[in-house]
């Protein structure tokens, strides 16, 4: 699902429709994709709401270029079927309004986890991928709280200190400030949890009063 900030949900087949749920009436309504498809491996998961040009961006770490979907023609502008899983799914992201740019972090992909924080601008360009495993464990299933400025929150996840999956593998239950800009870390504190093990929401909402 994507939400345009206004009044829609979309739910996304990708290929051959799109539902329009009205959050004012609670209706939906199907409308079919006249051409094109979104990149064929990962669906949703790499598919981002675009509130300053209106449109959807369908992306992939694998390669350079967006695929947009129009929502006045109902079309996509490509047709990338790839099925190869790009390296780094359910991954946090967001967009960078100021700088015009798509900003994602962490993920998992070819059994290891991620610590890349990639940025890519909306209009043309490619991808810039730092791994920042120094500063952060790797880690998928995060919850990511937008600061303003490039800037933002990110909370625990599951992952691994080396990233490999299969060397002893965990929840985390921390807190990290990021800068997509400056492309710094820094932990603001560990959490205690006991009980049953969970990993956040994928969005937080900081407070006004934060920092």
């Amino acid at each position: 699902m994507q939400w345009n900030g206004n009044e829609f949900w979309y739910q996304m087949d990708g290929k051959h429709y799109f539902d329009f749920f009205n959050m004012d009436d609670f209706r939906i309504k199907r409308i079919k994709t006249q051409k094109g498809s979104p990149f064929g491996a990962g669906g949703s998961s790499q598919m981002i709401y675009d509130c300053i040009n209106d449109r959807l961006v369908s992306y992939s770490l694998l390669y350079p270029d967006f695929i947009l979907y129009d929502f006045a023609k109902n079309e996509w502008s490509g047709d990338k079927l790839d099925q190869r899983f790009a390296p780094a799914h359910h991954h946090n992201r967001f967009i960078d309004m100021e700088k015009r740019q798509l900003v994602t972090f962490g993920g998992y992909g070819y059994q290891s986890y991620k610590a890349w924080l990639s940025t890519h601008p909306l209009d043309s360009g490619v991808w810039d991928i730092k791994n920042m495993s120094k500063d952060i464990s790797p880690r998928y299933l995060s919850a990511l709280g937008y600061l303003g400025k490039g800037k933002f929150l990110l909370l625990g996840g599951y992952g691994s200190i080396s990233g490999k999956q299969e060397e002893s593998p965990k929840n985390f239950y921390d807190l990290y400030e990021m800068d997509s800009r400056n492309q710094t870390c820094k932990k603001l504190f560990d959490l205690t949890r006991k009980g049953t093990l969970t990993v956040p929401f994928h969005t937080i909402l900081p407070s006004e009063t934060f920092g």
